[in-house]
């Protein structure tokens, strides 16, 4: 790896997600968990979300509440004039946040 922390990817992140790992000393971004998915559970934030809030999971599973919500076409991404083609997405957020 050869990142030396400098930060610069942090400062130009579009969506504010990069952060300085403070035990690695490297840039860093969420993984939504993976140690915990590839074990079958959810993502640490979506467990404890005491609203319920947040959904994960697999939009190739027909049968799952995160394809029926994308397929309803009730989506938005953060930022699409940027065309980063982002994994992450929002329903429900009122137009002025996207």
């Amino acid at each position: 790896d050869y990142c030396m922390a400098c930060g610069y990817c942090v400062q130009a992140c579009p969506y504010a997600a990069r952060f300085i790992n403070p035990v690695e000393h490297k840039s860093d971004k969420c993984t939504w968990c993976y140690h915990r998915v590839k074990k079958g559970l959810l993502p640490a934030c979506v467990t404890v979300c005491p609203q319920k809030a947040r959904l994960f999971g697999d939009l190739n599973d027909i049968d799952s509440e995160v394809s029926k919500l994308f397929e309803a076409d009730q989506w938005m991404v953060l930022k699409p004039e940027m065309h980063t083609d982002p994994t992450c997405f929002y329903i429900g957020l009122p137009r002025e946040v996207v």
